[in-house]
């Protein structure tokens, strides 16, 4: 316990000693979420600076027989400190901690999920899935759909901010949420239908989503879903050393629409994906810096950048584009493979074809309402290297107009036989000039 904390305690102990009310209202202050300091009650994230309210806490969502499946987090919480808590407790904390957790609102922010690094304690199992959620909570509730949605001032929109989670292996997938996370009504996320018609959806769906999430030294273990998910507005998430394996139905890491300003490094994206999918896809998303990473798997392409058009009636507007992917290195380890490492404009076959471009068509006078094309410009694509494959056959553009200008410069190959365990002596991307590393950093 703290200077502060000891001194909280001392001062209650001495009212209660002169003050009769005082105990009593301690005595009354007795729910589960409710703490005694400074002489009042309260509830909530005030009282995780109560040694033994939060002690309490965390007994009660990690050690209890009868906890709960999914932590809503009101606390920091360092797995450390919970084996310590139930082994002075007597308590069992062995094997992986099968729940889910949820950071909710603005409540929520600046708060750290530390898993300590320690495999024995993974979050989820093989064949037990759980997810971490990142979520922004709507007033009200429930949106209403159509002509009667309530309007940008009836709206509220509580974000988490500064959400860190680190050292942990996740059996599951993280999701960071802003407007999608209302209600579907009629099959389609309504807020972000209904917003992206109205003048001002950019700015708005930005500041409606979660902000400055921090993902550090996470181990992906995926099974059938997207393993993480920014979902649309999300802005100035960080990716930082992590690993991405297992496999995915779709692609390995999702950056939607309206995204921007995320950063994925130091990372290995090794996933096996599904559905004829890529390993980290760039839709409607824009300044988001890649670099510094392996990544791998790529049977079915590597770094995709588009823009999607249509899908469930919602209007598209950013583009893709002011993106800077550097310094990667994509091994391909099989020769017979023809989907690129980077691929601007990388949905046109789809875009062709799909069923749902014109499901926005004219309800809007801007972004895919009026134009499908995908604009994926003004990207930077340099210094990366291709193993065994060339990089001006594997790093491409979709001929279209829409798709310049792009700067694609400086990539190089290298030829190594993956057999001998070599090619990481063998091969090294070249270091890039100071212009280059001041736009990434």
């Amino acid at each position: 316990m703290t200077a502060s904390k000891w001194s909280t305690a001392l001062a209650v102990l001495m009212v209660s000693a002169i003050d009769p009310g005082a105990a009593a209202a301690q005595a009354s202050c007795s729910a589960p979420d409710a703490c005694f300091i400074d002489g009042a009650c309260h509830t909530g994230r005030v009282c995780c600076d109560s040694q033994p309210w939060y002690d309490a806490w965390i007994v009660r969502e990690f050690l209890a027989p009868t906890a709960d499946d999914t932590v809503d987090m009101m606390c920091d919480v360092e797995f450390e400190y919970v084996e310590a808590l139930a082994a002075h407790r007597g308590l069992s904390f062995d094997g992986p901690v099968l729940k889910s957790f949820v950071f909710a609102g603005s409540q929520d922010s600046n708060l750290t999920l530390d898993c300590g690094d320690d495999p024995t304690h993974p979050i989820g199992a093989l064949g037990n899935q759980v997810i971490i959620n990142v979520d922004t909570v709507r007033t009200p509730l429930t949106p209403t759909c159509g002509a009667a949605w309530d309007g940008v001032e009836a709206q509220v929109w509580d974000r988490p901010e500064g959400v860190t989670i680190r050292n942990c292996t996740l059996y599951g997938r993280i999701r960071i949420r802003g407007m999608i996370h209302a209600v579907k009504e009629g099959g389609t996320q309504c807020d972000v239908l209904e917003s992206s018609r109205r003048q001002g959806h950019v700015d708005r769906i930005r500041a409606a989503a979660p902000t400055r999430t921090t993902i550090e030294n996470v181990t992906f273990r995926g099974e059938g879903m997207i393993p993480l998910y920014v979902n649309p507005g999300v802005t100035y998430t960080q990716v930082i050393g992590s690993h991405f394996y297992g496999s995915s139905g779709d692609v390995a890491i999702y950056l939607d629409a309206e995204s921007s300003h995320n950063v994925i490094r130091d990372s290995v994206i090794d996933t096996a994906t599904g559905n004829g999918r890529e390993q980290i896809a760039i839709d409607g998303s824009s300044y988001n810096h890649i670099h510094d990473n392996w990544i791998g798997d790529l049977q079915r392409g590597g770094i995709f950048v588009y823009r999607n058009c249509g899908e469930d009636g919602m209007v598209r507007i950013s583009e893709p584009s002011h993106n800077v992917i550097v310094w990667n290195i994509f091994p391909y380890l099989h020769s017979d493979t023809d989907d690129p490492a980077v691929y601007l404009g990388g949905r046109h076959d789809d875009w062709d074809t799909d069923n749902y471009c014109n499901e926005d068509e004219g309800v809007a006078l801007w972004g895919s309402s009026i134009d499908d094309r995908q604009f994926a410009r003004h990207n930077i694509v340099a210094y990366n290297q291709v193993w065994n494959r060339s990089p001006t056959e594997m790093i491409r553009a979709w001929n279209d107009a829409s798709n310049t200008p792009n700067y694609v410069y400086a990539n190089s190959t290298c030829d190594c036989d993956f057999t001998t365990m070599s090619c990481g002596l063998i091969c090294q991307p070249p270091l890039a000039p100071a212009l280059i590393v001041a736009t990434v950093l």
